[in-house]
């Protein structure tokens, strides 16, 4: 990998992504379209979720595909899931957490093992020594933008510490390639 640079993309525009440091984003890990359930501990949530002479609660059928194993209810306006196979009764909770991410781009050495950037692929290595050396992970890998430059690379980082990708950020304007050395492979970052 040479000539990293900062790739600000198009997506960092959206209000689910915050700029927390320069060129660092916050967004949340929550995948919006699933849920998380706990089971309901409070004796008396449950009394009255279960009791039959309890009229104002109504266990329904969910139109929504991930809801589909469970009946629902309200109470005190909150939401509650039955299990259908074993009557277990749930509720929903949100523990938001948030990942932070930085992308860059890059051109790709074939000299080093790796792909071409004329390639839309990009090699697994060093992307995963730089995982493992910052404790990231690459979280986007720009296909639209890998497909039409054919000059450089696209990756986001992402990690729940900040820190990492602060520290990540150090190969900015760096050469960073895998060299063998005996039987061993290292990351070189000059």
């Amino acid at each position: 990998m040479n000539n990293i640079k900062i790739y600000k993309s198009k997506k960092y525009n959206s209000e689910k992504y915050t700029e927390v440091d320069e060129d660092i984003y916050k967004t949340s890990s929550t995948n919006k379209n699933s849920f998380k359930l706990k089971g309901v501990k409070d004796i008396n949530i449950l009394k009255k979720l279960n009791a039959r002479f309890f009229h104002k609660i109504k266990w329904l059928e969910s139109d929504i595909d991930s809801e589909k194993s469970f009946y629902i209810t309200y109470l005190d306006g909150k939401k509650y899931y039955k299990s259908k196979k074993d009557n277990t009764i749930f509720e929903s909770y949100d523990d938001d957490t948030y990942i932070y991410v930085i992308s860059i781009c890059f051109v790709q050495e074939p000299e080093y093992g790796e792909n071409d950037s004329s390639n839309s692929v990009i090699s697994q290595y060093p992307l995963e020594d730089i995982c493992d050396k910052f404790k990231c992970y690459c979280s986007d890998y720009y296909e639209k933008e890998n497909t039409d430059n054919k000059e450089l690379s696209y990756v986001e980082f992402a990690s729940d510490n900040i820190n990492n990708i602060k520290k990540l950020k150090s190969i900015i304007g760096k050469h960073v390639y895998n060299l063998k050395d005996n039987d061993t492979i290292k990351l070189v970052i000059e």
